[in-house]
């Protein structure tokens, strides 16, 4: 499965795009605004505590987050 990237983060396959061109769905990346979403909430961070929390959001680092990460601690 191909896709081209938007810069909204979002999605369209290169086969829709090529035969629905305008018409082609599009596909957001809900990884990246579920952890936006519980990097905010309150009840979240009280229900599972600091620790927890921040364990579960960095599993859910995206490509680029991680990549940023791989080449941060190469330099160190």
């Amino acid at each position: 499965m191909q896709y081209l990237k938007d810069k909204s983060r979002q999605y369209v396959y290169k086969v829709y795009a090529k035969i629905l061109k305008e018409d082609a769905p599009v596909i957001t990346n809900r990884k990246e605004r579920i952890k936006k979403h519980l990097q905010e909430c309150e009840h979240f961070w009280n229900k599972h505590g600091k620790k927890a929390t921040e364990d579960i959001l960095k599993n859910c680092a995206s490509e680029e987050e991680i990549e940023e990460i791989e080449v941060s601690s190469q330099n160190n």
